[in-house]
């Protein structure tokens, strides 16, 4: 279990005794293993999916070890029905490798790119050890430098606090030497079997770094060669950022556009290189508290371009509609079009004024229609953002956004789509204007769109649960803060009586707060305040520790369901019966199977949405 990951230990150096602790998120992530494999499969092949799956059977291992064990497969002694086995465990084989592709020079060379990529990373003590005893170990190490020995108060305590994150993230993200400098050769393949590699195993959306590199760890026609006694682990992190991204494009294709989330995902595909794990650390509260969208991950424009397939029908994707064909009313507010309609009557007829004219083009702005509203950009005159954030509330998801320069130079079809996803009221990309010394950039505010992604997730289970009357609630509640009942039932235009049934059944439940108010120290309930907010924080906590429960007891549910039908599942499981089940199983048996095989497809296909959610709720 320790290698495994399973339980992490400390020694003391006191009493020099062993403790030990179960790392109940390493046990989690067993239920990702299918995922993470087929992610590898997808974008590296086959054979990278096989590693993959020999590093999570084992826990962590050395590239020596891997790669003697390819390399005894691959010897003409060994039959291709016995696959490789690891650590001198010879009862333990897997049919990894029944084709016999993978040699010991390509494992070494698919553990390089896997290393390169962040999706396998580097064993270190910090890995095996709690939390609470890093944090110690920590602390003791730095309360031996002279700036922080003594009591520490105010603003010395606060850099200690910070210097021990950094020691935290030193230790988690700290490598040896992985690669070695002087043993890099060239593949021994011959030019064929480099050309046929290439096609099976380049990524799926293209070479990356423009193509320099086409298939495993070759760089420049030389082979990386990693250290032999390096360890190796999978890092579920970086599938979790994967896994995020594919979310995001998902919402984009959902929100805009076929087209427009290919491009997206290309961008998040650029910033995933540099990006080690989610950004889930800080708080909803301090989000965007000194935080300049300069700060953010960005990509500029040129190298979105340069990555984007050939394929990609970019100008057919965005519909241009002739002016004379569009309805500039329908484009308007229904309050302003009424007052429009009626002011265009009493007019007399004649040429319309310089004003109108460029009223109803600032309307059309050029075919496209602008989700960018003046009053958005500008918050600093609506008293309700007034400090930047909703009334009562702690928090908030939209960062102001820079005056995207439309109407001043034709825009490619690529800017188009940036453009369209940045005029999202989710804004999912945020545009840098070019500067001297800076060309066009776009960034990404990963934080406040995985708060959308929780957000979307929770109005889903509220509306199942409570209807779409107490979800419009919620929504009112998310965006203006805390509020009184009189202005709820005004703002939601809801009667009185069935909005107080939503409202009782939702605090029941713990996914609205009342906070109590008295206008005097008497406290009486004629002179207090009643104000119903929604705690977005508390109540993806509620919705996440219910999916746990959820997921338990499907599992013991599907348990249960086994073990009525073992005598069936178990015959059918043996070698000589495997295939051949019309011919051993009675028609009550295979009857029973079947059964027993969609039933047990359902529950399966229930625990993975549930494990969607946790991952939308908990890691992104």
């Amino acid at each position: 279990m320790v290698q495994q990951h399973l339980v992490l230990w400390y020694t003391s150096p006191e009493d020099r005794a062993t403790y030990y602790e179960a790392d109940w998120r390493t046990a989690y992530t067993l239920l990702n293993s299918g995922k993470t494999i087929k992610y590898t499969e997808e974008q590296f092949g086959e054979v990278a999916g096989g590693v993959v799956l020999n590093l999570l059977l084992l826990g962590h291992a050395r590239v020596e070890d891997l790669v003697k064990a390819y390399d005894i497969v691959d010897k003409p002694s060994e039959t291709t029905q016995a696959g490789p086995h690891v650590n001198g465990n010879k009862s333990e084989r897997t049919s990894l490798n029944k084709k016999g592709h993978a040699t010991s020079t390509r494992v070494d060379a698919i553990l390089a790119t896997l290393l390169e990529q962040g999706l396998v990373s580097e064993v270190n003590k910090s890995h095996l050890r709690p939390v609470a005893d890093n944090r110690a170990e920590a602390e003791q190490e730095l309360q031996q430098r002279p700036d922080f020995q003594g009591r520490l108060n105010g603003k010395k305590k606060i850099e200690f606090e910070n210097a021990i994150q950094e020691k935290l993230a030193e230790w988690r993200d700290s490598t040896g030497e992985g690669i070695r400098e002087n043993s890099k050769r060239q593949r021994e393949k011959s030019d064929s079997d480099i050309e046929s590699t290439a096609k099976r195993v380049r990524l799926n959306h293209g070479p990356i770094n423009n193509g320099s590199r086409a298939f495993y760890g070759q760089i420049n026609g030389e082979l990386q060669r990693l250290n032999n006694h390096l360890v190796l682990r999978v890092n579920h992190e970086k599938f979790v950022v994967t896994a995020r991204n594919q979310k995001l494009v998902s919402l984009a294709e959902d929100q805009i556009g076929t087209t427009t989330s290919q491009i997206y995902g290309q961008v998040l595909q650029i910033l995933e290189k540099d990006m080690k794990r989610c950004e889930n650390e800080s708080t909803l509260t301090n989000m965007y508290d000194g935080k300049d969208v300069e700060d953010l991950p960005m990509v500029t424009t040129r190298e979105i371009v340069a990555s984007l397939h050939d394929t990609l029908e970019q100008p057919a994707s965005i519909g241009n509609v002739d002016q004379s064909m569009i309805n500039i009313n329908l484009l308007i507010h229904p309050k302003k079009r009424r007052r429009k309609i009626e002011r265009d009557e009493a007019e007399v007829e004649g040429d319309a004024s310089s004003d109108e004219i460029e009223e109803d083009r600032d309307a059309l702005n050029g075919g496209v229609v602008s989700g960018i509203d003046e009053e958005i950009d500008d918050k600093d005159g609506n008293e309700e953002y007034a400090n930047g954030k909703p009334n009562g509330a702690s928090y908030t998801t939209t960062r102001p956004r820079n005056k995207l320069p439309f109407n001043k130079s034709p825009l490619t079809p690529v800017q188009q789509h940036l453009f369209l996803l940045a005029e999202h009221p989710y804004s999912f990309l945020h545009y840098i204007r070019a500067k001297p010394d800076k060309s066009e950039s776009w960034a990404v505010d990963f934080p406040a769109l995985a708060c959308h992604l929780r957000q979307i997730e929770l109005e889903k289970i509220l509306l199942a649960r409570y209807g779409t009357a107490a979800l419009r609630i919620v929504r009112i509640l998310y965006q203006k803060g805390k509020l009184e009942e009189k202005v709820l039932t005004k703002t939601a235009l809801l009667n009185q009586k069935a909005m107080r049934h939503d409202l009782a059944t939702m605090h029941k439940a713990g996914h609205l707060e009342l906070q109590e108010i008295p206008r005097d120290n008497n406290r009486q309930p004629a002179r207090t305040m009643f104000f119903w907010f929604f705690d977005h924080e508390r109540c993806r906590w509620k919705v996440l520790d219910e999916t746990y429960q959820a997921m338990s007891r499907c599992l013991q549910r599907l348990r249960v369901e086994r073990e009525k039908v073992s005598v069936v599942v178990e015959k059918a499981a043996r070698t000589d019966v495997a295939g051949r089940e019309d011919e051993y199983l009675s028609g009550d048996e295979r009857k029973m199977l079947q059964e027993w095989r969609e039933r047990e497809e359902r529950m399966l296909g229930l625990l993975g949405r549930l494990n969607d959610l946790v991952a939308t709720l908990r890691d992104f």
